[in-house]
């Protein structure tokens, strides 16, 4: 809810060492408007289910909040003129849209702060979502064009996903010459963010062990479905990968849950009606 996620914020400027302002104004102007999406445009990019901006003031000048949420799923961009009591150090670089900031991992990988060149400050925090999606959402600049759907994998996976629920489906990257295997990224109706590789059977395994981690077989509508628990060190959280008809279906998830991508691996088989 909107409050709630007003106190998360609150606790991370407080965070990124920046002096307290007065209250939130929902839909407020500030001086960052005109570079900054609206809420609902940052909302659709990141394929989530609730929207909020709003302003404060400080001494120092305005500061702008961006944010989306489904669940306890969210992300949020705080603009602010004012700096840090202290420098942030140069642990990451992010790349935004209009300048690639170096800035300071306040919880890594979730919550990270940079000082752009004109000195203003830039929060960009996660809770289970892409930082990079984030990091790139917020700005007024035309959306990148979607990669052509070329082979009919594509054009059928994406079919299957759409049908499913998934949302902002598109090809990851360009099909090879010659070649059945697609990559196509989407975001679950829960705001979970994944890839899926499709490909014709004999050209894929999707019970090939991608992903490093405890492995076993779930049935699903009278498909089995191999899933791994990413290990600590795996880049993923999770797979699942399996057969239906004339495709071999592998999505793998560096957020959310076992559960979560197996009750997702669920509906995209009974959307592509593998089990008829």
């Amino acid at each position: 809810d909107g409050p709630g996620l007003l106190s998360v914020v609150d606790a991370t400027v407080e965070l990124a060492r920046l002096e307290p302002g007065g209250a939130w104004e929902i839909d407020g102007t500030t001086t960052f408007d005109e570079r900054t999406n609206d809420a609902e445009e940052f909302r659709d990019r990141l394929a989530l289910d609730c929207r909020l901006r709003a302003a404060q003031r400080t001494a120092a000048g305005d500061r702008l909040l961006i944010a989306a949420w489904t669940g306890d799923r969210r992300a949020f961009v705080v603009q602010a003129a004012d700096g840090p009591s202290a420098p942030y150090s140069l642990d990451q670089r992010i790349q935004l849209l209009f300048e690639q900031p170096d800035g300071e991992w306040l919880v890594d990988q979730e919550i990270w702060a940079g000082t752009l060149a004109a000195g203003d400050t830039v929060i960009v925090a996660v809770d289970d979502y892409s930082l990079g999606a984030a990091a790139k959402a917020w700005q007024a600049l035309p959306r990148w064009e979607d990669i052509p759907v070329s082979i009919d994998t594509e054009r059928d996976a994406i079919d299957v996903l759409l049908h499913a629920g998934a949302r902002n489906v598109s090809p990851g990257e360009p099909a090879s010459v010659g070649s059945t295997m697609a990559a196509i990224q989407f975001v679950t109706p829960l705001g979970l963010p994944a890839v899926a590789t499709v490909a014709a059977i004999g050209d894929f395994d999707p019970t090939a062990p991608i992903v490093e981690g405890e492995r076993w077989i779930e049935t699903i509508d009278g498909v089995e479905v191999h899933v791994t628990r990413g290990a600590p060190e795996s880049y993923a959280v999770a797979s699942v990968g399996w057969s239906c008809g004339e495709y071999v279906w592998f999505i793998d998830a560096v957020w959310g849950t076992v559960d979560e991508l197996v009750d997702w691996a669920g509906a995209v088989i009974s959307a592509a009606a593998c089990a008829a």
